[in-house]
């Protein structure tokens, strides 16, 4: 499913197309294979599609803006209907207009970091997933994402020193024990990298799990965990 503001976008482009049309007699009794008629009973369809998605698509996105901002778009969601196709559109645009400006995320690449083999390749795949949340406002996701980086560069460095593979022999341990594992080794990670650790490991279990107040990273939240993280990385395999 798209997101709410590319929903918002794609109607607003659907709408454009159908702008010189009369959308009313638009049916399905045409014939097959005039394309005019077929090209525009889809467009319609779409339309209608996008319209019924665009509340619930918006209950799921609008934890991210300002209730005086939510006002605003709710009341513009309401003339979203193919009563008066020129207000609809109208209130989209208007809608788009109070959207967060999707901006360029910043470098996600561990440039200086020469990951282990055999988990660089999954590493890397979870930093491009962090990019493409960061960059959509999924800022839970984000963090999420962060921990599972974290466990993985942390099972890899504690079998690099045991020959143990812990996610064989305890799976679901939990990052602080496999750090006090790895310091059983003679592995310090320091105290202030084990509090980090901690600190990424506390924002990713609120947002996992359910509380009774669901907890939402903000923009800046997000981006200073993904930094701990890399910071961690990098003094993990430096």
């Amino acid at each position: 499913m798209s997101s709410f503001p590319e929903l918002v976008k794609d109607t607003v482009v659907l709408l454009e197309k159908l702008s010189d049309v009369n959308i009313g007699k638009i049916t399905d009794k045409k014939d097959f294979y005039d394309y005019k008629e077929t090209r525009l009973l889809y467009l319609k369809q779409k339309l209608e599609q996008n319209l019924a998605s665009l509340v619930p698509s918006w209950k799921t996105y609008k934890h991210i803006i300002a209730p005086t901002v939510q006002n605003i778009i709710e009341s513009n969601l309401e003339k979203c209907n193919l009563t008066d196709v020129h207000s609809c559109k109208t209130s989209l645009i208007a809608i788009h207009g109070f959207l967060p400006k999707k901006e360029k995320p910043p470098a996600r690449k561990v440039s200086t970091l020469k990951l282990p083999p055999e988990i660089a390749d999954e590493i890397n795949a979870d930093l491009h997933e962090i990019e493409k949340c960061s960059a959509a406002g999924c800022y839970r996701s984000v963090t999420i994402l962060c921990g599972r980086i974290l466990e993985t560069a942390l099972h890899r460095k504690y079998y690099e020193v045991t020959a143990n593979d812990l996610l064989e022999k305890a799976p679901g341990i939990g990052l602080g024990k496999i750090i006090a594992k790895l310091e059983e080794k003679g592995i310090k990670l320091g105290p202030g990298l084990t509090q980090q650790v901690h600190l990424v490991n506390q924002v990713r279990i609120y947002s996992v799990h359910t509380k009774a107040e669901p907890f939402y990273p903000s923009k800046g939240q997000a981006e200073a965990i993904f930094l701990f993280t890399q910071d961690i990385l990098e003094k993990i395999f430096k």
